[in-house]
């Protein structure tokens, strides 16, 4: 009902401004700028996400990890078959060359590649799925000639960085500037898979910053992620940029599958959330439109308000020389005179 009151005072006061000249030159300003707010916006996604699996390509100079301690798998050219398994190991010794690291600080390449997953007992996988050349990048690397995976590293494809589960919850986040993926599609058999989360669309308008209406970023539209769902944001067609982090889950008896926490903010652009779920033949795209900004936006609340006020003047302008000439009636002693 006051959602309805609003948008009666707010037809009410549009058709006393058309009333006056001035009004009608106010009102078409006002509605040329307001398109312009709606249409031409900067918007940008946060993420917030618990996940047993992601998908980094890193971009930029942001991504330096330190991991006290870590386990390194490197394949080998030739399994070895007779190797004795090593139980809790993280990686397979008839697979891998397994060392040993401490204090050690990756520089991850822009273009770099990896996949990122908690195993069963909530130890933390990163797995090196190689380099991306500058021709299949959205925002291509600039100076990167070193084509190593990380700065000082010379990584295979399919090297696997293991950090045990103490450890993981003992070390410090690890940032990320990246395209990012977080989850993958749920099949028969996935233990792999988005656990459940949050996303929020801001965004603000150049407009509003040029004149210095408003320049706070608004929150247009919000949800939750599914279980089991692929969630990532693309900017023009192409993976976005995203600025976020990835910290430890935190021990709980609510949720006892493994998994990570990711909170990840794309950079402002004609941005959009991609969720692909199971069975679906495209991902269903998300982006807020014109209908979302002026049911949410406090601005044009205001805006709604301030030409009820608009209304007002005018009416008391165009009524105020009506009220001067109009000459004041005859009293009745003066029609007897």
């Amino acid at each position: 009902m006051a959602g309805f009151a609003r948008q009666i005072r707010g037809i009410t006061a549009i058709r006393r401004i058309l009333a006056t000249s001035w009004g009608r030159i106010g009102l078409v300003l006002a509605v040329v700028l307001m398109w312009i707010a709606v249409f031409f916006v900067d918007r940008s996604f946060l993420v917030q996400a618990e996940t047993s699996i992601m998908r980094l390509t890193f971009a930029g100079e942001a991504n330096a990890w330190k991991i006290p301690r870590a386990t390194i798998c490197t394949p080998r050219e030739t399994p070895e078959f007779g190797a004795a398994p090593t139980p809790g190991a993280m990686c397979s010794p008839a697979i891998y060359d397994i060392t040993a690291e401490r204090d050690l600080t990756l520089s991850w390449a822009c273009g770099a590649t990896l996949d990122i997953e908690a195993n069963s007992n909530g130890d933390l996988l990163i797995e090196v799925l190689g380099l991306e050349t500058v021709e299949a990048q959205a925002v291509p690397c600039r100076g990167d000639n070193t084509r190593r995976i990380a700065t000082g590293r010379d990584f295979p494809v399919g090297v696997v960085i293991g950090i045990t589960s103490d450890d993981w919850r003992r070390g410090p986040a690890l940032p990320f500037q990246a395209e990012a993926r977080v989850g993958e599609v749920l099949a028969a058999g996935s233990t792999r898979f988005l656990q459940s989360g949050r996303w929020e669309a801001r965004q603000t308008s150049p407009i509003f910053q040029l004149f210095r209406l408003h320049t706070v970023t608004e929150v247009v539209k919000s949800g939750d992620l599914s279980t089991g769902v692929d969630a990532a944001i693309y900017a023009n067609g192409h993976p976005a940029i995203m600025w976020g982090h990835l910290t430890p889950t935190a021990v709980d008896f609510e949720n006892s599958l493994p998994g990570f926490d990711v909170v990840m903010l794309s950079a402002p652009g004609r941005t959009e959330l991609r969720l692909t779920h199971r069975g679906a033949a495209e991902p269903a795209r998300i982006r807020p439109d014109w209908v979302d900004t002026a049911i949410t936006s406090p601005l044009f609340l205001a805006i709604f308000a301030l030409l009820n006020l608009l209304a007002v003047l005018c009416q008391i302008v165009g009524d105020w020389p009506f009220r001067r000439s109009t000459p004041a009636p005859a009293s009745d002693d003066a029609e007897d005179g």
